[in-house]
C-alpha cells in the first residue's frame, strides 16, 4: 500500500462543512468528501449509489437543510452521515462507499493506494 496522503487539516473539517478532493484508484481519478459527524471524521466517494453521478452534481452543496445528513442532489437520497447508509429515496438500503482515513499530528490522511490529485 502506498504512503498516506493528506487531504485536509483536521482543524479546517467542522460541522456542517464538506471538504472535496481528487484521488487516483486503479488508474481512475475519483473524488472524494471529507465531513465531521458527531462521532468524528467520516470520508465518502463522492458517487451516489443510484446511479453513478456526484452526489452534489458538482454545486458543492452535500447536505441537507438541517445539516444532519448527505442528500443527492440529483435523486434526493438521503444518507446518513455516519454511515453513509441510504434511509430514503431510490437506492434506500445501499450504502455510499466508505474511504480509509486517520489523523496524525492535526492532518487528515487518506489511505488508499495510488495519488490524491
Amino acid at each position: 500500500m502506498a504512503e498516506p496522503i493528506i487531504i485536509a487539516n483536521e482543524a479546517e473539517v467542522f460541522a456542517g462543512k464538506v471538504v472535496t478532493f481528487s484521488y487516483r484508484q486503479d488508474g481512475i481519478r475519483r473524488e472524494g468528501i471529507l465531513l465531521r459527524t458527531k462521532d468524528g471524521l467520516r470520508s465518502y466517494e463522492n458517487v451516489c449509489r443510484h446511479l453513478p453521478v456526484k452526489l452534489d452534481l458538482g454545486s458543492k452543496y452535500f447536505l441537507t437543510l438541517g445539516q444532519d445528513a448527505i442528500l443527492c442532489q440529483s435523486h434526493g437520497a438521503i444518507f446518513e452521515l455516519e454511515t453513509g447508509l441510504c434511509t430514503r429515496g431510490p437506492c434506500e438500503g445501499a450504502s455510499l462507499k466508505a474511504l480509509p482515513i486517520e489523523v496524525r499530528s492535526g492532518q487528515v490522511m487518506l489511505l488508499i493506494r495510488d495519488e490524491v490529485e
